[in-house]
């Protein structure tokens, strides 16, 4: 016997032939080195999954069962540790769908371990069930098996199947309708026989040759019909685990056709919903194009104001249509899963290939891909720009198309992550006309994100009865109350109190009454200035928020990050201990919105503050004299310093 090793045990799975001397010899030198019988186990599994051919798989099989046939007298415990290792391979050829060769083979050696009781009937009936499993699985019509003229499906096979396992189990009924189990009249005429015949221990009673003689005829006329009550015993048994089988498998097949009809009942429904969403939106679309249409071709002037008023409430109605479905079926896309974190949020927003990833790389340690063709970036990339002690997120978005209000190239998510936004920078190509930027503002302007813009200082507040009462504080040169009660009515609202506090236009007042515009700074930021002229660089640069700016050489970065600290407004303050000096370092401070006041520092610092504060004490420049002692509603400037002074 030659030494055991690992490499040796692979070297002999690997070399196995169908030959049964091949087999047998493989199978000697295993049940030799049953002590190792852990790492034959193992490499045996391994190379049961690994092969791909499979001749070489029922040949690794024939090998377990005369391992397993040998060893019951040998060495039983390498048959019962070796029990796992055979069912798990037969589930891997169930999952993989061998080949017929490999069905054929676990079928026969089932057969051969049930009838000699190698394994127990449990532990036959577990791998029954991976076998039947592995012709249902082989009997589902592949992709290519479509090619090929066949037109059943899953669904139809697992029925035709349930109909077969229904018939076998009332068969199997009908011949179990009198078993003998629950004759009576056998079990009565057995009854009369004496004690003696039934239990062997009673012999020792018979006191002569006449009473054995007595008892000897007995058990020879008892024993014709005992043999045939037990044999047909035994094939009610069989009848009965034939039973069971069938109703286990009718029940899996009942099971699957319920899960394969549930699966296409969702998918009819998904189609549904999706072709009403998309019939939807296609007439909303239309709507809009109209209505857009009629908008461009109507003179503006005294005569037509009331109309255009009108045409332009029902495009804002029509678009939050677009945007907001009110159908409970309509499908949703995939969206930019992206956490806020920082003290505040920055979202490129631009045309593809602008150099948007350039900048994320440049201003942050995060690299984004860029590439010189258009989308590069397919998702939401984010990056943290740190500047003065403040920690800003800055969002790279997947560049946006001409249509994307509508949904065109992800529009869709790409503007609804740039509402969340604090600022939006609009990266455009220095290289190109000013039609870009004219583009993106229309794009935006449809989804409700206004730009640059204070929200109008309208006041509208429904009521349920008195009417509508019209108010202006200022005079109207852009609408009058007609005009008000006419797009008043196509929103269905009848009774309302309006304030003017401001002159403004009919499409701020539709702002208002819409409700879910969102009112953002923006900064428009021209890249690759280096390509253009000094003359073109000085007219951009000029015009209001408005920064240029070279990626590629690195120019003018510094005060892309001041005007974005500037346009975010945000304040740093600092905190002092009494009888102590300001924490002033780098990494101290507290970062505030600008506007904020001491409670908002208070809470800042710990939730509990506020209640607790008895005053505090602050040096800077939002005080008349420093120090200054103020209460909570003072308003902080930047790099103020605080002391809180509590109860």
């Amino acid at each position: 016997m030659s030494d055991f090793t690992e490499q040796t045990l692979r070297q002999k799975l690997a070399s196995l032939s169908n030959h049964s001397n091949s087999i047998q010899t493989t199978s000697s030198w295993l049940l030799n080195n049953h002590n190792n019988r852990e790492i034959i186990i193992r490499v045996w599994i391994k190379t049961v999954k690994k092969e791909t051919k499979g001749s070489k798989v029922v040949n690794l099989l024939y090998v377990a069962n005369d391992v397993s046939q040998n060893a019951r007298k040998s060495c039983p415990q390498f048959k019962d540790d070796f029990f796992p290792a055979i069912e798990s391979a037969f589930r891997h050829c169930c999952e993989i769908k061998a080949s017929k060769e490999v069905e054929i083979a676990i079928g026969k050696l089932i057969a051969i371990w049930k009838d000699r009781q190698i394994f127990s009937s449990s532990q036959c009936k577990r791998l029954q069930e991976v076998h039947q499993q592995m012709k249902l699985s082989k009997s589902f019509p592949s992709p290519a098996s479509k090619d090929n003229g066949k037109n059943s499906t899953p669904g139809q096979f697992i029925v035709e199947e349930a109909k077969k396992n229904a018939q076998d189990v009332l068969l199997s009924l009908k011949r179990l309708q009198n078993p003998p189990s629950t004759e009576r009249e056998i079990r009565v005429q057995l009854s009369k026989y004496p004690d003696n015949i039934s239990c062997p221990e009673k012999l020792q009673s018979v006191q002569n040759s006449e009473e054995a003689k007595a008892l000897l005829i007995q058990n020879e006329e008892a024993l014709p019909m005992l043999e045939d009550y037990v044999k047909r015993l035994k094939d009610e048994t069989k009848e009965r685990e034939t039973l069971e089988i069938n109703l286990n498998l009718l029940i899996q097949n009942v099971r699957m056709s319920i899960e394969h009809h549930e699966k296409l009942c969702r998918e009819v429904k998904r189609k549904e919903d999706r072709i009403k969403a998309d019939l939807l939106e296609m007439g909303i679309l239309e709507k809009i194009a109209e209505i857009e249409h009629e908008i461009s071709r109507t003179q503006k002037n005294k005569a037509t104001e009331y109309h255009l008023g009108l045409l332009k409430a029902k495009l804002a109605k029509y678009r939050q249509q677009l945007l907001e479905p009110t159908g409970k079926g309509g499908a949703k896309g995939e969206g930019f899963d992206v956490m806020k974190s920082g003290d505040a949020r920055v979202a490129m927003v631009g045309f593809p290939s602008v150099g948007k990833s350039t900048l994320l790389s440049s201003m942050t340690s995060t690299h984004s891909e860029a590439a010189g063709y258009e989308f590069t970036t397919l998702t939401c990339i984010p990056g943290v720009i740190s500047y003065n002690g403040a920690n800003i997120q800055l969002l790279d978005l997947p560049g946006i198309i001409e249509g994307a209000s509508q949904g065109k190239g992800r529009g869709r998510q790409v503007i609804s992550v740039a509402k969340t936004a604090d600022l939006i920078l609009m990266m455009l190509d220095a290289g190109k006309s000013d039609q870009q930027k004219m583009l993106l503002e229309r794009e935006l302007e449809a989804v409700g994100i206004r730009l640059n813009k204070k929200p109008p200082n309208i006041y509208v507040r429904q009521k349920k009865v008195g009417g509508v009462k019209f108010t202006n504080t200022v005079p109207l040169t852009h609408c009058n109350e007609k005009l008000i009660m006419t797009v008043l009515h196509e929103y269905k609202i009848f009774n309302a109190d309006v304030i003017f506090r401001e002159d403004c236009t009919v499409d701020e007042f539709i702002d208002v009454i819409q409700g879910n515009r969102v009112y953002m700074t923006c900064l428009y930021v021209y890249n690759k200035v280096d390509q253009i002229s000094i003359e073109e660089i000085d007219r951009l640069a000029r015009m209001p928020h408005h920064v240029v700016i070279s990626c590629e050489m690195n120019l003018n970065m510094d005060y892309l990050l001041e005007k974005i600290w500037q346009y975010l407004a945000l304040v740093r303050v600092y905190t002092k201990k009494p009888g102590n000096a300001p924490d002033l370092g780098p990494e101290d401070g507290i970062i505030l919105r600008g506007g904020a006041t001491i409670e908002h520092c208070c809470h800042a610092l710990h939730r509990s503050i506020a209640a607790q504060l008895r005053y505090a004490i602050v040096w800077g420049t939002s005080t008349k004299f420093s120090p200054q002692r103020v209460g909570l509603h003072h308003k902080l400037d930047h790099e103020d310093v605080i002391q809180i002074v509590k109860k």
